[in-house]
């Protein structure tokens, strides 16, 4: 796997890596209490308890999914409180996105195995998948879907057929289900497909391409989100339950959080919600915000997050204008595929969904991991960014391990229960 030249297959060597991302940190985190508990999660789990959950189309396989793990726990006798087992889907889930990134996603862009291992750890240690690989809100079951985009994604470009592009749909179509902003993502990916068909003069391919992920998209998904609105009692019509809020179940107050405002200054504040939403799912800067916001000086805690925010920014700039240089390299075609469909689509959904919740940009993952994996593609004063990647990276694990795997319990309960 050490040529830069072209989109390389998994080597045995390539699938034991994917094994072990796998394997190693679902282990360690079962392993090991986790002491965070969020809102949602906790309240997730109460309605998993109890029953009374409904099925949300904003993610529909959430609930059904999360109350059978919670009960398949509890019905074998776990001694687990059912907040900390609905914990272990998400270390679950997490972990199967990261070994199928390393074996699908990474050996295609990476010049050995050593940047493939490299570009897995920016898929798994960007901060918000990092937070939300450790969460009780579950919101990481969509993440093989996910990655199951960009690897077929990825396999078009390398040979195109409409069999390809179907199986780009279908990805796209589950991880709606997951998470129906994923539909927005998959058309991403389906716009980026068609435009590089018509950047090589093949209109009746890009056309091709666009209408192969449609159809898959809309075979998987589509009869299952009918089901669910045909079940859901006092529903309303099938698009708005699809685009309002928890499916139009939720007091209005709830809706106009979400959304738009209709001012320069509400325009203004959704595309800084969005950026900062993107900023802080590659480095944690969720305390440096609060510090502004408090007008307080910046503590020792923050200073470090900022550096390591421009450290990491710095080395997966480096990796895009490595990927910039020779656009038409396969791996390099790849990364700016992943690249340019990821930021279009996430920013673009958390600009009209106004916004900055990880939930909705922790999806990130695999775009930071492809540029990582460019950025020892070139020789010239690469170690420098190689360093800057790696303390980034470093931070991250430390930020998450202090704030959320070391939280001290019986302080969150106490806040929870206030």
């Amino acid at each position: 796997m050490d040529t830069p030249d072209g989109l390389q297959r998994a080597t045995s060597a390539d699938r034991l890596d994917a094994l072990l991302w796998f394997v190693v940190p679902v282990l360690l985190l079962f392993t090991i209490p986790i002491g965070f508990v969020s809102n949602d999660g906790l309240g997730h789990s109460l309605d998993f308890a109890a029953g009374t959950w409904h099925l949300n189309p904003n993610h529909l396989l959430f609930e059904p999914l999360g109350a059978w793990w919670q009960n398949l726990w509890t019905r074998h006798g776990s001694g687990r409180e059912p907040v900390d087992i609905l914990k272990l889907l998400s270390v679950l889930t997490g972990g199967l996105a990261a070994g199928l990134f390393r074996f699908g996603v990474a050996p295609r862009l990476a010049v050995s195995r050593w940047a493939a291992n490299h570009a897995t750890a920016w898929l798994a240690f960007s901060s918000a998948f990092l937070r939300l690989w450790v969460s009780d809100e579950i919101h990481m079951i969509q993440m093989p879907f996910v990655v199951a985009m960009a690897w077929t994604a990825i396999l078009y470009l390398d040979r195109p057929s409409f069999g390809r592009a179907l199986t780009v749909g279908l990805a796209a179509g589950l991880a709606a289900l997951a998470f129906i902003s994923n539909l927005v993502l998959g058309a991403a990916v389906a716009a980026a497909l068609a435009v590089w068909h018509v950047s090589r003069r093949e209109p009746r391919l890009a056309v091709r391409s666009a209408a192969g992920v449609g159809f898959g998209a809309v075979l998987i998904a589509g009869p299952i989100l009918l089901m669910a609105w045909l079940r859901s009692q006092g529903a309303p019509g099938f698009l708005a339950w699809i685009t309002l809020y928890n499916g139009g179940q939720q007091q209005p107050r709830i809706h106009e959080a979400y959304g738009l405002i209709g001012s320069w200054k509400g325009l203004a504040e959704s595309v800084l919600r969005a950026f900062y939403g993107t900023a802080s799912a590659l480095v944690d800067l969720i305390p440096t915000a609060a510090s502004v916001r408090d007008r307080q000086a910046p503590s020792l805690a923050v200073i470090f997050g900022v550096v390591a925010f421009l450290a990491a920014s710095a080395a997966l700039l480096y990796g895009l204008r490595a990927a910039l240089r020779e656009p038409s390299q396969p791996a390099n075609r790849g990364v700016l595929l992943i690249t340019s469909a990821w930021l279009v689509a996430i920013l673009g959904f958390g600009f009209f969904w106004n916004n900055s919740d990880d939930q909705f940009y922790f999806q990130m993952a695999p775009a930071f991991g492809a540029l990582a994996a460019r950025i020892p593609a070139r020789r010239d004063r690469a170690g420098i960014f190689v360093a800057l990647s790696l303390a980034g990276l470093l931070w991250n694990l430390v930020d998450v391990g202090v704030h959320r795997v070391l939280y001290p319990r019986p302080e969150r309960m106490v806040l929870l229960e206030k």
